[in-house]
């Protein structure tokens, strides 16, 4: 629902306000030279809409602005990819529905409880599902994404009741494993595990589940075949779909 709705308010920003028009790009600086270079644009807003690790960083707000923006980056020589997206994801676009967002999931209640432990885009630290109430959404979608500082919290545990791994030193995990369509996040985890000394510093692996144009029965096997390396149980049998009625013809 939280989803599903945000989509239905994102998409109500182009039919009910036309002259808005947003844009998104993807930058290899730190926060520090983005906000230097950002204070420089002379036509429109742009904000940092996600910390995606130390080094990379994603641009969003006013299509003049990001224009201004991409062209200054390409006169310096710095990486700059613009996002094949028409709407400035958390920037101040993000306000003209916050309140119809709002409204429209009301009626969405966390879990008081879970196993689960859940490290936060939004704050960076980990939060209780109890938190994670309509308003936090919304926030959610107004507000930079922190991927880099959730992550490396995460894998160091911070606040956690995980006790450190017994095979690394200083990690909480032994593996990030990204369940998505594509190892999009491969890159920024790899960078915030190498510019932490104490991540970089752990047997830290990472492994994705599916890989563009590439077949994900093969992907999914190879993930495993890959944990079970790394002394894990896996279940073969389900795993290879023996256990498939639709297999045993």
């Amino acid at each position: 629902a939280v989803s599903y709705h945000r989509g239905l308010a994102v998409a109500s920003i182009k039919k009910m306000h036309h002259s808005t028009k947003g844009a998104m790009l993807a930058v290899g600086l730190s926060q520090a030279e983005t906000e230097t270079i950002l204070s420089e644009l002379k036509c429109g807003k742009a904000v940092i809409a996600c910390h995606n690790s130390p080094k990379s960083l994603t641009i969003s707000g006013d299509e003049e602005a990001i224009s201004e923006l991409h062209s200054l980056l390409q006169e310096r020589n710095k990486f700059s990819r613009k996002l094949i997206v028409d709407v400035a994801y958390h920037s101040h676009h993000m306000k003209l529905v916050a309140d119809q967002y709002l409204a429209a999931i009301q009626k969405v209640e966390p879990q008081s409880s879970t196993s689960v432990e859940i490290y936060s885009s939004l704050t960076g630290n980990r939060a209780e599902t109890s938190a994670l109430d309509p308003k936090y959404w919304v926030d959610n979608m107004l507000n930079p994404v922190r991927f880099s500082d959730a992550l490396r919290n995460l894998c160091l545990g911070i606040k956690s009741s995980r006790k450190r791994s017994k095979r690394t030193s200083a990690a909480a995990v032994d593996i990030i494993i990204e369940i998505g369509p594509h190892s999009a996040l491969a890159g920024p985890i790899k960078q915030i595990i190498k510019s932490d000394n104490q991540l970089s510093s752990s047997s830290l692996a990472y492994l994705p589940t599916l890989i563009r144009q590439r077949d994900a029965v093969e992907t999914i096997q190879a993930l495993a075949g890959h944990l079970y390396e790394q002394g894990w149980t896996i279940n073969m049998s389900a795993v290879n779909g023996a256990d498939d009625p639709r297999r045993q013809r």
